[in-house]
């Protein structure tokens, strides 16, 4: 249960860097 918590979360933030890069570029 807390091992998916987690991926999820590190999913999300991921998420959030790969499209402020995409906006960057």
């Amino acid at each position: 249960q807390s091992l998916w918590f987690d991926v999820r979360i590190l999913w999300l933030t991921f998420v959030k860097v790969l499209r402020r890069d995409g906006v960057s570029h």
